[in-house]
């Protein structure tokens, strides 16, 4: 690992931090912190140092998404060394872990279910909307023909049409009551929402399905854009970081990564070695 204690030289100053979520497991929030890949504290209290194999997986960190983060790796190794000192065993310790991960998901599953029925619901409010929309541009329509001067020859078209197909074409598209009810639904959706008058249908409805002036993503998919949705995934994360080091893949995949490029490694602590020179 000589290699390894050259990159550690050039990072004495290099400062990773993890601050906690609260989620339904934990609703108290925590910080840790590493500086120079070593020294490690959990809210300012000094821990024992990361040991070797947790700094070699600290500095592999991948970051290829947005979970296997450096910051999300202390917050891996933190929880590997808390499952640790409540086991009896490695054996032990990663079936913890991995009933962890089991309820984490089943938690996320049952709220992404309830958020999925209000979806469900909303979704078909909106398409009643829309379609009340419809009816009233198509009633404005009719309007606007029946009162132009070529509204004799094409109520005489409809009535030809209605001989031939025995299918009514006179008359307005929708019944008045079908009006109505369109006129209802959307002065109690616009009364729900807090809209002005002058805020057009389209607009707001928009609004209702993307909460955006602009179409982004799926209909009413930032529903699922929730706090506690968040905390969940990345308490997933770091506990499957976790459950990679107590069944030893982290430090082999690190071992690996650091043993073909350690060059990369250590040109990095060089670089910042020298930014911090200039500072």
């Amino acid at each position: 690992m000589d290699n390894l204690e050259l990159f550690l030289q050039g990072a004495p100053d290099t400062m990773i931090t993890y601050t906690q979520k609260p989620n339904p497991a934990m609703n108290v929030p925590y910080e840790l912190t590493v500086k120079g890949f070593k020294k490690f504290y959990l809210n300012r209290n000094e821990q024992p140092d990361l040991t070797t194999e947790e700094q070699l997986i600290l500095l592999c960190a991948s970051g290829n998404d947005i979970y296997t983060t450096h910051s999300n790796t202390v917050a891996g190794i933190f929880k590997a060394r808390e499952i640790r000192k409540r086991s009896k065993s490695t054996d032990e310790a990663i079936q913890k872990c991995s009933e962890a991960l089991i309820g984490l998901n089943r938690t996320e599953f049952n709220i992404r279910n309830s958020i999925t029925e209000k979806v469900s619901q909303k979704q078909v409010h909106a398409n009643l909307l829309e379609y009340y929309l419809s009816v009233e541009r198509a009633m404005a329509e009719y309007e606007q023909l029946q009162s132009s001067i070529l509204a004799p020859i094409i109520n005489l078209k409809n009535r030809i049409l209605e001989t031939i197909t025995r299918k009514p074409h006179l008359g307005p598209p929708y019944s008045q009551d079908e009006v109505e009810r369109g006129r209802r639904e959307w002065e109690q959706f616009r009364l729900e929402q807090g809209a002005k008058p002058e805020v057009p249908a389209d607009t707001l409805l928009k609004k209702y399905r993307y909460n955006s002036d602009f179409v982004r993503g799926v209909p009413f998919g930032y529903l699922y854009e929730t706090p506690e949705l968040s905390s969940i995934s990345e308490e997933y994360a770091t506990s499957t970081i976790a459950l990679q080091i107590l069944d030893g893949s982290a430090f082999k995949k690190a071992a690996h990564e650091f043993s073909k490029n350690p060059s990369h490694y250590i040109k990095q602590g060089k670089e910042r070695e020298k930014i911090h020179e200039v500072k």
